[in-house]
């Protein structure tokens, strides 16, 4: 049963996704012609992580409370509604209100059926694992389909290929309705939750009590937050850092589709390996060196193999956390304290994208994610050794030992 409803799901997100994408490879260029320039972009983008920053934690507590599947229907909703703003709207202002209304559906999809199957795995890491490399490598292959597809169509339809990607939100919607579980509370809770009736301030101080006595949960959450220092640059600067370097929109599809291969072959490494602390100190390594050519690098070519290459240790360091906190997180709690997680994100992603607007005031592109991708690695470097200590404190007093930090 429970694999039937994760192939079930599995389909869902792809055709979510496959909508998603299609326009991304082509973002910039559509923003632009939205009458935005690169500072106003980020600007944009501050309205999604404000909306997600305001949305996340409770959204992660209406499901909990209710029904992870509903919920999960309803950013893809959300983001409907916020395609059909791109489209038919203009200007910087209307741009921040279609991200606000994105950043609601990112709020609303994160810690919903994720965690609903990772609460059922948490007891085999090996199929947990599996199960979150088979849902990174779905919505892969399914961004390297609409990337293709988005190299072909943005050239027929211009803007129009936002409605097409409508078709595809309505298809994952039906089949979400059809398909996707109903009862998605935890496991070995629900006698419990038939019994037990706590308000929403009772649900809030359990996730934070539970997630502050767990040393694991709360290096997962500090080192997962600081990660918004690589992903927004990388995520958010990639097509202008190519535009200044003298690449056309026309090869943004063929870059994005390079990325996400190199993502399923990061997804692939990191399911074939135990995770061990000195695996994301070689992922922060890379990440450092990389962030130092970028900074540093002249040539087009080299720049952009840089760029290509930036995913790979990015994406094993991001699934050795994502793992490491849904392994610790308790199961009546798990969107709760998941989406405290997201909170915390959200604002070190917000902060992060402030410094990105304003650093490319004075600096290029290139240079604001090069500078970016060294200050991420060696704060995390500086976390992971804080809380390294602080393990071996606790260890040496007597009495229970404390849980362990991130593996």
């Amino acid at each position: 049963m429970l694999i039937k409803q994760m192939r079930s799901y599995f389909s869902v997100n792809a055709a979510q996704n496959f909508g998603r994408v299609l326009p991304q490879a082509v973002l910039t260029p559509v923003l632009v012609g939205k009458g935005l320039d690169f500072s106003e972009i980020i600007l944009v983008q501050i309205a999604f992580t404000i909306s997600t920053l305001l949305l996340e934690f409770p959204c992660g507590l209406l499901a909990d409370k209710t029904s992870k599947t509903f919920v999960y229907l309803c950013s893809i909703g959300l983001i409907l509604c916020s395609y059909l703003i791109v489209y038919f709207s203009t200007g910087f202002w209307m741009m921040c209100v279609a991200w606000a209304v994105y950043g609601a559906s990112a709020a609303a999809q994160s810690s919903t059926l994720d965690y609903y199957f990772a609460e059922r795995l948490r007891s085999d890491t090996r199929a947990l694992k599996r199960f979150y490399s088979t849902d990174q490598n779905v919505m892969l292959v399914t961004s390297i389909c609409a990337a293709l597809s988005s190299t072909v169509l943005y050239n027929l339809f211009g803007d129009a290929i936002y409605l097409l990607s409508l078709v595809f939100f309505a298809l994952s919607i039906l089949l979400g309705i059809v398909l996707l579980p109903r009862d998605t509370r935890p496991q070995d809770d629900k006698s419990e939750q038939e019994q037990e009736h706590k308000g929403f301030r009772n649900e809030i101080w359990q996730g934070l009590r539970l997630a502050s006595r767990d040393s694991r949960i709360v290096s997962a959450i500090a080192l997962l937050a600081i990660t918004e220092f690589a992903v927004n640059p990388f995520f958010h600067l990639w097509q202008m850092v190519l535009l200044d370097s003298d690449f056309t929109p026309a090869t943004f599809g063929l870059f994005f589709i390079a990325f996400q291969v190199v993502n399923v072959l990061a997804n692939y490494i990191f399911s074939r390996f135990h995770r061990h602390q000195w695996h994301n100190l070689v992922a922060l390594g890379c990440l450092f060196l990389i962030g130092l050519v970028s900074a540093l690098a002249d040539d087009a070519v080299l720049l952009a193999a840089t760029l290509l290459v930036l995913p790979m240790p990015l994406f094993i360091y991001l699934g050795s956390l994502h793992t490491t906190l849904q392994s610790a997180i308790p199961s009546q709690v798990m969107s709760t304290v998941g989406s405290l997680s997201g909170t915390v994100t959200a604002v070190v992603g917000l902060v992060s994208l402030g410094i990105c607007s304003t650093m490319m005031t004075y600096l290029s592109p290139q240079l604001t994610m090069g500078i970016s991708l060294i200050f991420f690695s060696v704060v995390s470097v500086g976390l992971m050794r804080r809380f390294s200590f602080k393990r071996a404190a606790v260890a040496v007093q007597p009495g229970p030992v404390s849980s362990d930090v991130v593996d």
